[in-house]
């Protein structure tokens, strides 16, 4: 679980209707069906007119990944596909066959299976940034239709406004009126912006970072497994992916010489 997703929801959500409720609001004028019904379900109904059934599905599927954290430590990814290396050097490629199991990561378990049946490099790099682009896309689709939301649902709590004006300005003659329609009008506006400030815009944010965090772990794979396909030296190829983590790597030659100058 990510714990700062949760607590940002819920302290984003508690800090704006707790507050008004601390201000001397009372719950019952903030909660109201005719309101929610305008701005939700106003708001759900646009989205869904401009999406595809795509986009609806990449949503559904990939919005658990905003409160489920993944966290891999790219040192020791680093430091596996190293080893990898080492052994495909030593025993050939079909010895990585037995490895597969202990191997954590999805996208190298499947890189190191088109390593295994064969694939030659410029293929084998293809077929991988294929994956990821597709990958890439799902996340695009997803951060789309909640974008949609966040855009959607101020303006949709603002004709929810317009209503309850119009319904009050209709009822000018029974003051017994005025109060519920100027509530809903208020409150519209209310649930509009924070649906979409709270909700739908930091979702979309949130599964564009973790689409960006996916790609640089399954970039660093292409480049290692792509290296063992094309026979690269094993310290050649852990100089190339400690520099894509930005980590300055001269080899053991220019550690030796860094020590000397020192």
């Amino acid at each position: 679980m990510d714990k700062f997703s949760l607590i940002g929801l819920v302290l984003g959500l508690f800090a704006i209707f707790g507050g008004a409720v601390m201000e001397g609001v009372h719950i019952s004028s903030i909660l109201i069906p005719t309101a929610a019904i305008i701005v939700f379900g106003g708001t759900i109904g646009a989205i869904l007119l401009q999406s595809s059934a795509e986009e609806i599905h990449d949503a559904k599927a990939l919005v658990g990944r905003v409160f489920k954290e993944k966290h891999t430590d790219m040192g020791k990814l680093v430091a596996e596909i190293v080893e990898l290396s080492k052994i495909a050097r030593r025993d050939g490629m079909l010895a990585l066959e037995s490895k597969l199991h202990d191997i954590e990561h999805p996208f190298l378990v499947t890189a190191l299976g088109m390593l295994i049946d064969g694939v030659n490099a410029e293929e084998l790099r293809s077929r991988l940034e294929v994956a990821m682009e597709k990958t890439e896309e799902k996340y695009q689709n997803a951060a789309r239709v909640f974008e949609a939301g966040g855009g959607y649902a101020p303006t949709v709590g603002i004709l929810g406004a317009v209503l309850g004006l119009i319904h009050v300005m209709g009822s000018l003659d029974d003051p017994s009126k005025l109060g519920p329609g100027i509530a809903v009008a208020f409150v519209a506006t209310i649930y509009g912006v924070a649906f979409a400030n709270l909700i739908c815009l930091p979702l979309a944010g949130k599964l564009k970072a973790r689409m960006r965090t996916e790609a640089g772990e399954s970039g660093l794979v292409v480049e290692g497994v792509v290296g063992m396909a094309n026979g690269q030296a094993s310290s050649a190829l852990e100089q190339t992916l400690k520099l894509m983590l930005g980590e300055e790597s001269h080899g053991k030659k220019g550690e030796a010489a860094s020590k000397q100058a020192a």
